[in-house]
């Protein structure tokens, strides 16, 4: 494709010239507008004309068939083209190709092709260099902000529910919680107890609370060693009960009750004829753990 095309130093005044989109689109249509009356197979294609698709604008632009529709739409709310289409292709004409390329000596006024003078009953006057903004228009940037400011608010409603509370309090730097070294020395203390070989979300979850409650991080660490060290020392907490039954890691942090009666000794391991009395002491008396 040779030629050339003019672009007036008033276009940066275009209402559309901020949106990349419509700049790229619309200097395209004008590349690609025919210089003079054509044919495409019995068709005639007339100057200030394209015959096209918006599967060949997209595959020559890289923008999306949406990108297109929406951009179009927005040329001919504005007056700068008409476009008739079939189920095969659409011929584009741009509106004011004769007063973009005409010869600046001329003093023969433009004419308006015959497919835009609809847009002229239908549209207010416009100007190159004063930008009105149609009502269809209006409703298109209205959108816009609607589905913006609904994305924001939902955003904002995500960030102040309890659940994105916790998860954000999980992310500070100062509450990490170091999953890998409460693994780790499980499975060194608690050699009694079944491995343990992977942490899930459900178990960070479950510690996140624990550790909450203990106080935090710094405070939960040495509390955890003695629970695990506790618990290795407790022949009950490994089966030796009427019921066979045998703790495991999720039993510790399963509630704010379990992790309480083995670190308070409930668990511990009694003088020979002693009877297993296990007492728990109310949830108040946890406090003391970290004052």
């Amino acid at each position: 494709m040779g030629g050339w095309i003019k672009i007036f130093s008033k276009f940066l005044q275009w209402e559309w010239f901020d949106k990349a989109e419509m700049v790229q689109l619309f200097i395209y249509l004008l590349l690609c507008a025919n210089y003079k009356d054509l044919y495409w197979r019995g068709i005639p294609v007339k100057r200030g004309q394209l015959l096209t698709s918006r599967d060949k604008i997209s595959k020559d632009t890289g923008l999306t068939e949406r990108q297109i529709r929406t951009c179009l739409s927005r040329l001919k709310t504005t007056g700068e083209i008409a476009v008739k289409t079939t189920n095969k292709y659409s011929i584009i004409t741009i509106c004011k190709y004769e007063e973009y390329q005409d010869d600046l000596q001329s003093a023969r006024p433009a004419e308006r092709p015959a497919e835009c003078q609809s847009n002229d009953r239908q549209a207010t006057s416009k100007t190159t260099d004063k930008a009105t903004t149609s009502t269809e228009d209006k409703n298109i940037r209205n959108k816009e902000i609607s589905i913006s400011e609904d994305i924001d608010t939902k955003k904002s409603r995500k960030a102040t529910s309890p659940s994105a509370s916790a998860e954000a309090q999980a992310e500070e730097p100062t509450e990490k919680i170091p999953f890998a070294e409460i693994k780790n020395l499980w499975n060194s203390t608690c050699t009694g107890f079944a491995r343990l070989v992977v942490i899930s979300d459900n178990r960070r979850n479950k510690i996140r609370n624990r550790v909450a409650e203990m106080g935090g991080v710094e405070k939960a660490l040495p509390i955890i060693k003695t629970i695990f060290e506790k618990a290795q020392a407790s022949s009950f907490l490994k089966g030796d009960n009427k019921r066979g039954w045998k703790a495991s890691f999720d039993w510790f942090f399963e509630n704010d009750k379990n992790w309480v009666k083995v670190f308070e000794g409930n668990y511990d391991e009694k003088p020979a004829g002693t009877p297993q009395v296990r007492q728990y002491k109310p949830k108040d008396d946890v406090n003391d753990l970290w004052k």
